[in-house]
């Protein structure tokens, strides 16, 4: 994207905002108490708004080369994380080295595989804490972050700067900038350097991304493969994953919370993604990438609707007298509930005199006495079949490239008409579990094109789409 000029007092009229989101909770029992304290956990930056916003417009404002976006290519992007198990793959890295893969070695990382005879192509630092000026070492090219110290620039003059946007809105983030011609790099704030390192590889054009040392946790105690005292204070919590009981700081829970997201955005752009080593991130992915999509799906909706507070969420239920209005519903006609959850509103159906029967992955999701059916949406079975469908607040939890695989199979079971609703915005309930739930979230007009593909009448009102063959 192209910068704009930045003008004074920024900073006052612009307040560095972050949304406020569940990064992940923290659940703790009390000794005698029979059921856990579940606690929000909301990551925020190390450094203070203003100090931020300082570092930007100073460092921007440097001569230095701003990174620039590059075209896809083949090359391929070794992502080196400072975690314990980066130790175990020194011998992989260096291979892959030198078979041409470029290197991104992230804060003290760099130091590390020099002391290891492997010399990083970048070593990216994004930290805005002066004493990171600690974390640089040997690489052909170093990429700062342009909310790093100053001090980090004038240790390494001839650094490249981008940028990482922690604005809501990216047009609030650009007026700290001035004016710059050419496209450059803006990536979102994702937690840690190894989260952005991945979307910066990205708009650097590599599109197979394979990540080391990104665990995620302690082993014996430490956080690192190497010693990294700015850490060494971080708070600690546990996290429990497949039978092993994991340690991690904050930062490192985030960094595991927020990678899954990030890596199916940049895979739906066409990237490849492989994580190596062990700890609390390797784990959860390679053993979650080894699964079907099916049984991802069923596996984290099982388990979120274990979760009492996801169990209170039944937004069909709400729009019961809406949808019996709209499909001009009588007593007689067959109703079927796609993603029907807890049943409760498919129990409305059945009471108000409909002939009824519930669709959905999670056996243990009904709390009411209805016709049911396990499937996925994509995958139906033949004899599934009705006057009318409902399916709300469903489809943004379809896979994006599952989304017209289920909007067919519905419109083939259903004779008449199918009352959609669908949110437009990202989910905050899958923090619970540290999975997202809304896969695909996009704009109405998008979706009326998904659903005009497969019926005659589209009538789209806010979140909801009638829709008539």
């Amino acid at each position: 994207m192209s910068g704009d000029h930045g003008s004074e007092g920024v900073a006052e009229r612009h307040p560095l905002y972050r949304k406020p989101k569940v990064d992940f909770v923290m659940r703790h029992r009390n000794e005698g108490t029979t059921e856990d304290l579940v606690i929000p956990v909301t990551l925020i930056c190390n450094t203070d708004d203003e100090v931020l916003i300082s570092n930007i417009r100073a460092n921007s404002r440097l001569d230095r080369k701003w990174i620039g976006t590059t075209k896809a290519h083949e090359g391929i992007a070794v992502i080196c994380g400072g975690g314990p198990s980066l130790e175990e793959d020194l011998g992989l890295i260096d291979a892959l080295h030198a078979q041409g893969a470029t290197i991104f070695a992230l804060n003290g990382a760099a130091g590390y595989l020099a002391s290891k005879g492997i010399w990083a192509d970048y070593q990216v630092i994004v930290d805005a804490r002066e004493q990171t000026k600690d974390l640089i070492g040997p690489a052909k090219e170093h990429l700062f972050g342009s909310q790093v110290h100053p001090v980090l620039f004038k240790r390494v003059p001839e650094a490249s700067l981008f940028h990482v946007n922690s604005y809501a809105d990216h047009n609030d983030f650009v007026d700290l900038l001035p004016e710059h011609d050419g496209e450059y790099i803006l990536v979102g704030s994702h937690g840690s350097v190894g989260n952005v390192a991945l979307a910066l590889a990205y708009g650097m054009g590599y599109r197979d991304l394979r990540c080391f040392g990104y665990d995620s946790s302690h082993r014996q105690n430490e956080g690192h493969a190497y010693a990294q005292p700015m850490n060494d204070l971080e708070p600690i919590t546990k996290t429990e994953f497949g039978g092993k009981t994991y340690i991690s700081t904050f930062t490192m829970k985030g960094q595991a919370n927020v990678f899954p997201r990030l890596a199916k955005d940049l895979i739906d752009l066409g990237c490849k993604i492989t994580v190596h080593g062990s700890g609390l991130l390797p784990d959860m992915w390679n053993s979650d990438q080894a699964k079907t999509v099916e049984q991802r799906e069923e596996d984290k909706y099982t388990e979120m609707w274990g979760h009492p507070d996801y169990r209170n969420m039944s937004p069909a239920d709400d729009h019961v007298t809406d949808i019996i209005d709209r499909l001009r519903l009588s007593p007689g006609v067959s109703v079927i509930d796609f993603g029907c959850g807890t049943g409760r509103a498919t129990k409305k159906f059945q009471n108000y005199g409909c002939n009824v029967v519930g669709v959905d992955i999670a056996t243990n999701a009904l709390e009411t006495e209805i016709p049911f059916v396990k499937a996925i949406l994509w995958n139906l079975p033949a004899y599934l079949s009705g006057d009318y469908g409902v399916c709300c607040d469903v489809m943004e939890h379809i896979p994006t490239e599952k989304v017209g695989d289920v909007i067919r199979n519905i419109a083939q079971c259903v004779e008449k008409g199918v009352y959609f609703r669908i949110d437009f915005f990202q989910d905050e309930m899958g923090a619970i579990i540290g999975k997202p739930l809304h896969l695909t979230v996009r704009p109405p007009a998008w979706w009326k094109a998904q659903l005009h593909a497969h019926f005659k009448t589209v009538i789209d009102d806010g979140s909801v789409f009638i829709c008539w063959h």
